[in-house]
């Protein structure tokens, strides 16, 4: 999660990624969540009073920044202090892993799906996330996630029917594992068996390669998620100013 939330807001116009002894920020001119944010938290106990300022320093500069919790995160507990900073939880999202068959028959992911390598096709998966996640948004910022997602090096598929994109997904490769994020259905087509047919194509793609699939979801999808056999391995928690959320 660290490296695809780094690697999309890098890739934001006007967005930087700072490295502190600590963890990484982005940091963004517009001042979009998407781009302004700390993840991946690493200190020791004699540098946590430095970390924590370093935190409060950059609300400074940027109020709408959001600090992500990951339940790997160094030291264990270390949210508990973010009150201190008048920060509060926005949202919470359970993080699952799946390693090994798919739990039921799958079909090939060229039947339906296809790993999207051109410029064109990449685009057209853009923009049908970006309608999916962010459909009433302002044009702008639209624009920037549309971009960042074609620019970023994540593998983006797409499935379709009949020459229609049914549904999207993003997948993010780091040492160890893919990471899956942004699975997203045509609203017309959900509840009809797209979404589970993509992870399992998904799975397949992972198991050619021995690789687990992580994925992030909000907490009311973790059975569903169960059913294709994904554990819970941990939770990441944002938090950010209250008048920001």
């Amino acid at each position: 999660v660290c490296k695809t939330s780094l690697e999309l807001g890098r890739q934001m116009t006007g967005t930087e990624i700072e490295e502190t002894p600590w963890f990484p920020a982005a940091l963004s001119t517009p001042h979009y969540a998407f781009c302004n944010f700390v993840i991946g938290m690493d200190a020791d106990e004699e540098n946590w009073p430095n970390a924590m300022e370093s935190i409060r320093v950059r609300l400074e500069r940027r109020p709408s920044m959001r600090v992500f919790a990951l339940s790997q995160d160094r030291p264990d507990g270390w949210w508990a202090s973010l009150p201190m900073l008048q920060l509060t939880p926005s949202h919470h999202l359970v993080q699952m892993a799946w390693e090994g068959a798919p739990v039921s028959a799958t079909v090939p992911l060229g039947e339906h799906g296809q790993l999207c390598t051109q410029t064109a096709e990449r685009e057209s998966v853009a923009e049908f996330m970006v309608n999916q996640f962010f459909g009433m948004s302002e044009t702008l910022f639209r624009r920037a996630v549309r971009g960042a997602t074609l620019q970023s090096d994540h593998m983006l598929f797409r499935w379709s029917e009949h020459g229609e994109t049914i549904g999207a997904a993003m997948l993010s490769s780091t040492e160890g594992c893919l990471g899956l994020y942004n699975l997203c259905v045509l609203p017309r087509a959900r509840r009809c068996g797209w979404g589970s047919e993509m992870v399992r194509t998904l799975q397949l793609f992972a198991l050619d390669r021995g690789l687990p699939l992580i994925l992030q979801c909000d907490p009311s999808l973790k059975a569903r998620y169960s059913v294709l056999g994904f554990e819970e391995i941990g939770a990441m928690t944002g938090v950010s100013l209250r008048k920001w959320q």
